[in-house]
């Protein structure tokens, strides 16, 4: 069976959020070229990731810790889950508004997490190597204003080159993108539909960037 993991990193919820909208689209058509398939979300805008703290950097890299047993257990067994969850999937759908200028900051703590030695990559001959190879990626991204590759303010759109390299350094490469821009502009209807006809054509496996 097929599975489809959706990592949400928008805290707006229903029609609230633009994000989630367009994202929904993907979602029905990926379930109709998938029958058989699963789609599993993790909405990191409504739960809460274990601290990076100490304890969890002694965990991710089986190193030495000064923390205590019970609470290195503890943070093992979330990470185990969240890291054996991630590394389950065949395929990704992020979910996600850029924040000034990228990643917001639930979603760069979970690629803190589940980027974890000896799961998601391995230290080779030559430097990392990523273990998740095979598999496929896609996003759906909204900007309040015009970061797109034909406007002035391209070079301020940090969240494609930080996702691609997050996502290859694990082995994932390939990565497809459907971004609404300019939700804070007018016009933003129009981008809207093309943005889900963008999505709906994604999901069915009609395009790729």
């Amino acid at each position: 069976m097929t599975t489809l993991l959706q990592i949400i990193a928008t805290p707006r919820t229903g029609e609230a959020s633009r994000t989630r909208q367009v994202a929904r689209h993907f979602v029905d058509a990926w379930r109709a070229v998938h029958p058989t398939g699963d789609v599993e979300t993790v909405d990191l805008g409504h739960m809460e990731l274990p601290p990076m703290d100490a304890a969890m950097i002694a965990v991710l890299f089986d190193s030495p810790s000064h923390a205590s047993k019970e609470q290195l257990a503890r943070r093992r067994k979330v990470l185990d889950e969240l890291v054996g969850q991630f590394k389950a999937a065949d395929s990704y759908l992020f979910v996600t508004p850029m924040w000034n200028f990228g990643l917001p900051a639930t979603l760069k703590h979970y690629f803190d997490l589940v980027i974890r030695p000896g799961w998601t990559f391995a230290l080779g001959e030559h430097g990392p190597v990523g273990l998740l190879g095979g598999r496929t990626a896609h996003a759906v991204i909204t900007r309040g204003f015009d970061y797109g590759p034909a406007s002035p303010n391209a070079a301020h759109n940090h969240l494609e080159p930080h996702l691609r390299s997050l996502l290859g350094f694990m082995g994932i490469e390939e990565l497809s993108v459907v971004a609404v821009e300019g939700t804070m502009l007018p016009g933003i209807d129009d981008r809207m539909e093309e943005g889900i006809r963008a999505a709906t054509a994604m999901g069915l496996g009609l395009v790729a960037a």
